[in-house]
């Protein structure tokens, strides 16, 4: 590939960094799948494994741009994959399902309302952009989804902010909290084969 070539070259001088010339280079054939994950100050778990539990954490948010209206986009967190790229690099996706918000010209939609105290609800059941289910997971916020008694299939929108996570160590003779890395805390992860569509050009 030419263009690898240029920018092998460019690295060489020093014209472009380093995770510039790693991201550039590919990912490797396989790819780590999460169940859960702390990132942006937030636990993120995945949906299919909330169905028994009395917590939520799937709830995911993102901030809206000018080409969107500023339009927040709400969603529900399905997968999240890791993917690796040389130099010990990866990037993280959330895999979403998003529901069903206003274009930039209008305020209303038929899965979303807003009312004048600024409260927002979403139909759970309508859902929009099932082509396009990823972002990166340094853009997702946290909001919860509280069900509306008198509305089905309808909840209201919680957002919540940042804390830390604290974790019990297990083991005996631990008596004390600390604060740990998620790295550490044991998830349910497992693997997936990436399709590969261009070679990289031999080192």
């Amino acid at each position: 590939m030419i263009w690898l070539l240029q920018i092998r070259s460019l690295h060489a001088r020093g014209a472009i960094d380093d995770m510039i010339y790693f991201l550039s280079r590919g990912t490797g054939r396989r790819a780590r799948v999460f169940t859960r994950c702390f990132i942006n100050g937030f636990l993120f778990r995945v949906s299919s494994i909330e169905s028994f539990l009395t917590t939520q954490n799937s709830g995911v948010y993102e901030k809206g741009d000018l080409v969107t209206g500023n339009m927040d986009w709400y969603d529900m967190l399905r997968k999240i994959i890791c993917l690796d790229f040389p130099g010990e690099k990866e990037v993280m996706l959330f895999q979403c399902v998003w529901f069903d918000v206003p274009a930039a010209s209008t305020s209303k939609s038929r899965g979303y309302s807003k009312d004048k105290f600024g409260v927002i609800d979403i139909d759970m059941s309508i859902f929009r952009y099932s082509d396009e289910p990823y972002i990166l997971s340094t853009q997702a916020k946290q909001v919860f989804y509280a069900p509306i008694p008198k509305k089905p299939n309808w909840c209201s929108v919680l957002r919540v902010h940042p804390r830390n996570l604290f974790a019990m160590p297990e083991g005996e003779g631990i008596d004390q909290v600390c604060e740990l890395d998620l790295d550490s805390v044991v998830v349910g992860m497992e693997d997936m084969v990436l399709e590969q569509r261009n070679k990289d050009v031999s080192n």
